[in-house]
């Protein structure tokens, strides 16, 4: 059609009336894009400082998975107590580091409250079992979801936080957020269906593979997303 008049839909088009408001909201986006490029470029040091520590984080965390395995607390049980304590100071740690990061993004603050909530959430867990042994699946499934939700909101916030930067390294943080998605899923489906055939188990071998590959591109995305401020304060864009 040459104009909205001409179309048979206009009486009842929803967007025909707000029309009028288009270029306001889009002005409005425009601005809030450039505010949160001009920031970010000023303030790239500190994003590199608190990025980086995220990388080493996420490092010890592989650590402490990797030493609480059952086979090595099985071997060593002396390590079972140390690595929990550790786990709790590390879950603190990364939800301080991600509320550091907030005025990049608001999703980083949402990912910081909501790593604070799967801590909470975890600690509580003795008490059920202390009401009714029963009840414990109530909060460990809390905690993971919590957990789950935490770690896609700091992926959104990696991706807001480099769209106006890099958009080919925030392209791969969505990429992986998707595949991030899929493997818990997938691993959620095979779990409630484990036992019935090996087909099941071979999954779940394999999400678990998947999930340790994550890690590992997790770390890998992290340290190229601190490097790229890095190198953007080394330039001097923070002076602009």
């Amino acid at each position: 059609y040459d104009n909205c008049s001409s179309c048979a839909f206009s009486t009842t088009c929803e967007k025909l009336g707000g029309r009028d408001s288009v270029p306001d909201h889009r002005y409005a986006s425009l601005a809030k894009d450039s505010a949160a490029r001009e920031y970010s470029a000023a303030h790239a040091e500190e994003a590199c400082r608190r990025l980086t520590t995220l990388f080493w984080l996420q490092i010890v965390s592989l650590a402490i998975s990797v030493l609480s395995n059952d086979l090595v607390v099985g071997v060593l049980p002396w390590l079972e107590l140390p690595m929990l304590i550790a786990s709790v100071v590390l879950l603190l740690l990364y939800g301080l580091t991600l509320l550091k990061l907030s005025p990049f993004s608001r999703c980083y603050r949402r990912a910081g409250i909501l790593n604070f909530a799967t801590l909470i959430a975890s600690a509580v867990s003795p008490l059920f079992i202390l009401i009714n042994p029963l009840n414990l699946l109530l909060p460990v499934l809390a905690a993971a979801i919590l957990a789950l939700v935490s770690t896609l909101t700091e992926f959104r916030g990696h991706i807001e936080l480099l769209s106006a930067h890099d958009r080919a390294l925030a392209a791969k943080w969505e990429s992986l957020r998707a595949w991030y998605i899929g493997v818990v899923v997938v691993s959620v489906v095979a779990g409630l269906f484990s036992g019935r055939s090996s087909t099941t188990v071979y999954i779940l071998l394999l999400t678990s593979a998947a999930s340790f590959i994550i890690g590992i591109v997790v770390l890998i995305y992290l340290w190229r997303t601190a490097q790229f401020f890095k190198a953007m304060a080394g330039n001097g864009a923070g002076e602009l």
